[in-house]
């Protein structure tokens, strides 16, 4: 007996799908409702982000502070970047392992290194949860960066004070020219100092609020829509390859072509054909007219 081709010709497949439908429609149903019942027991992850303008050399013009204040109080965004990796920072803000830190350019020829704003990209469990610490962590590293700013400024003025004393008690005794100029000039450095002190005092700060966080309306994950799509792909491959594997392992005979091919001998006659198979008394006379063909083919 010849073996049976392990290859299905293209006019098969008609006769495969119908007979393996079963299979074609089971599998990729069974896939998709096991990947749903995973992903609706997954606990949701929501995202949100909340942008703040820092005080850098090309953003300073959009702080509400003098040209002198200014310069004291810019700022490098790596700098930046380097405090929020601090313990300072991170020992200040709840849940700091949930915030993600990064520097956004503005405008497509700037790189990184010349961003203005951070972005606190906040991941939790609920929508409100994610926004909320977005804000939080944005308010509480402008409100650490106006602690620092203030307490370094306040040290620099208490040491300029400290020189001018010493200065004036030495100018009692000396009268050069160039004493009383390093007291003039310290005595400017003091006055820019204190009135930058009297800026932030006044409620001025080197950043600032760029883009509040917005309550986002779904989760980025898991994503139904996404997870479906690919278990429909999953359950169509292997729902194609479990019927062609399933039919070309079958030792059935489905046509008379297979079974001429199959033991290489011509067919007398078809009893009881699917194709021809009826109802009562069509099925009785299709037998009837197999079995005449049959002994017809013997007797010549």
């Amino acid at each position: 007996m010849k073996e049976r081709s392990s290859v299905l010709d293209v006019w098969d497949y008609r006769s495969l799908i119908r007979r393996r439908w079963r299979w074609l429609v089971g599998v990729p149903l069974v896939v998709l409702a096991i990947v749903a019942a995973a992903t609706a027991s997954q606990r949701p992850v929501y995202t949100a982000s909340a942008e703040v303008l820092i005080l850098t050399e090309s953003s300073r013009t959009l702080f509400p502070f003098t040209a002198q204040t200014a310069d004291q109080l810019a700022r490098s965004p790596l700098a930046e970047l380097q405090f929020l990796d601090g313990d300072r920072y991170h020992s200040a803000v709840p849940s700091p392992e949930a915030v993600g830190v990064e520097l956004v350019p503005i405008g497509e020829d700037r790189g990184v290194e010349d961003s203005d704003v951070i972005r606190f990209t906040a991941q939790a469990s609920t929508a409100e949860a994610a926004a909320d610490l977005a804000d939080t962590h944005a308010q509480r590293y402008m409100e650490l960066r106006q602690e620092q700013d203030l307490s370094q400024i306040l040290a620099q003025v208490e040491r300029l004070d400290a020189v001018l004393d010493e200065l004036s008690t030495e100018g009692a005794q000396d009268e050069r020219p160039e004493r009383e100029a390093q007291r003039q000039a310290t005595s400017l450095e003091r006055g820019v100092l204190a009135q930058t002190l009297a800026e932030l005092s006044a409620g001025g700060a080197a950043a600032q609020i760029h883009n509040p966080a917005v309550v986002p309306s779904s989760p980025t994950s898991p994503d139904l829509t996404r997870n479906l799509l690919f278990g429909l792909f999953a359950g169509v491959v292997l729902g194609v390859g479990l019927a062609i594997t399933r039919e070309l392992s079958d030792p059935k005979a489905f046509d008379p072509e297979t079974v001429m091919s199959s033991v290489g001998l011509p067919i007398l006659g078809v009893v009881g054909s699917h194709s021809s198979a009826g109802v009562g008394s069509e099925r009785d006379e299709s037998s009837s007219n197999g079995y005449r063909t049959i002994l017809n083919s013997l007797w010549l």
